[in-house]
């Protein structure tokens, strides 16, 4: 399966989520596998972070944490969206909503990581 590295941007926060989540031993390694494998694409949307901050020499705070202001926040989020825009191949097979009903997750996450699930958009039209 191909997802961009904006979508795995956006699904990182979930994944930190649903491995909290107390799920069904099976369904717990599907995620902490799949997550072990998203790990360098991970890196590669920090590395590409970081160049994006050097590139617009962002000043630091006192724990070297760099300070992006209001008004350049757009900005950088714009530059980062269109750096984000490569597609990178992964191995999942995408699994029916129903084997995560017992998690929590808002509508804003549950869109975040819908590329997971083989049944989302019928589930859906269905609920209209």
């Amino acid at each position: 399966m191909k997802v961009t590295l904006e979508t795995l941007y956006r699904s990182y926060p979930v994944f930190e989520n649903l491995l909290e989540q107390p799920l069904y031993v099976d369904m717990n390694l599907k995620f902490r596998n799949l997550v072990k494998q998203l790990q360098p694409h991970f890196q590669k949307i920090a590395d590409i972070q970081n160049e994006i901050v050097r590139e617009k020499n962002y000043p630091q705070d006192e724990t070297g944490s760099y300070i992006v202001s209001p008004e350049s926040h757009q900005e950088f989020l714009e530059t980062l969206q269109l750096k984000l825009n490569d597609e990178v191949e992964i191995s999942w097979n995408p699994i029916p909503v129903e084997d995560l009903y017992d998690a929590k997750l808002s509508l804003k996450e549950l869109e975040a990581v819908s590329f997971l699930f083989s049944n989302l958009e019928e589930l859906t039209a269905q609920s209209v």
